[in-house]
């Protein structure tokens, strides 16, 4: 049993390396995972943005358990940030406002339905208080179009796929290059998807898809 799970690690750690070495296309580019305020020119003034993930239990459909310090993970944070009595309870309000059901930005985690990963934005605004986004749309609001590197990056991460790999500028469209690899069908695939300035993707393109030499699916 412990040999097939080691053997499951070290191939799983393999596939994870595939793609990680590919080739650009001449304007292609790699993402970087900082940016500065300056460098994302918001429609909106702001002068800070943070992004944080913590996760919730669920007690039914409809109602969710968060504790009242959360023990948050700090994903992006953007700016300068002078922490104070008024922000720190006005980041407490904000974790709790956002729990329902429908929320745009969370993920359940598998097999336990039970508990979810709740993820915000929040960001002081011109009046130097916190709030936080809690439809996908206000993102788009917050950037007026994506028209530069650090937006499309953004745009990317909140759609909860970080598979992304780097980006060209063709005509009005961002062709983005996406990577997979997976253990369970031992294959690998690289695509691109086309969006517009207004985050639409338009269209998909498959480039690879192969079966990774060598790899073989272990049952645990």
């Amino acid at each position: 049993m412990h040999r097939r799970i080691i053997l499951f690690i070290i191939v799983l750690l393999s596939i994870n390396s595939f793609g990680q070495n590919i080739k650009l296309d001449r304007g292609e580019h790699k993402f970087k995972w900082n940016y500065s305020l300056k460098e994302y020119n918001f429609a909106w003034r702001i002068s800070y943005f943070e992004v944080v993930s913590y996760h919730v239990d669920v007690i039914n459909d409809t109602s969710f358990k968060i504790s009242k310090y959360p023990n948050l993970n700090k994903t992006m944070q953007v700016g300068h940030l002078q922490m104070n009595t008024t922000r720190q309870k006005e980041l407490q309000w904000l974790s709790k406002a956002i729990l329902s059901e429908d929320y745009f930005w969370k993920e359940a985690h598998i097999p336990s339905v039970l508990t979810y990963t709740f993820t915000s934005l929040r960001f002081i605004d011109e009046s130097g208080k916190f709030k936080a986004i809690d439809k996908r749309q206000d993102i788009l609001d917050m950037m007026g179009n994506i028209d530069n590197e650090a937006k499309l990056h953004l745009w990317l991460y909140s759609s909860r796929d970080a598979r992304y790999i780097s980006y060209k500028k063709i005509n009005n469209l961002y062709r983005v290059r996406y990577s997979s690899s997976s253990g369970l069908s031992c294959r690998y695939e690289e695509f691109f998807n086309y969006y517009n300035n207004r985050g639409k993707l338009v269209k998909t393109k498959k480039v690879k898809s192969y079966k990774i030499k060598g790899c073989t699916y272990i049952t645990i």
